[in-house]
């Protein structure tokens, strides 16, 4: 998901009010099939992510829910 102005929606992503961030994207974390989180980058320039940003966020974030999981198994 991205949202290229979080000005013009006040409130979207509550965790980033106040801190000056005005475009994000967020992508699943997924381990086979099953979402197990999210994966969100913040950035202060509005319109600042593209859909290939995205597709790239979401191949980092297909390895670091399988780590997660892996680890979870470990302990």
């Amino acid at each position: 998901c991205i949202r290229d102005s979080l000005s013009a929606v006040p409130g979207a992503v509550p965790l980033l009010n106040n801190t000056g961030m005005r475009s994000v994207v967020t992508v699943p974390l997924k381990v086979e099939g099953r979402l197990t989180g999210s994966l969100g980058v913040a950035a202060e320039s509005p319109g600042r992510y593209s859909n290939e940003e995205a597709l790239r966020l979401q191949f980092a974030a297909d390895r670091i829910a399988l780590a997660v999981e892996l680890s979870l198994i470990h302990i």
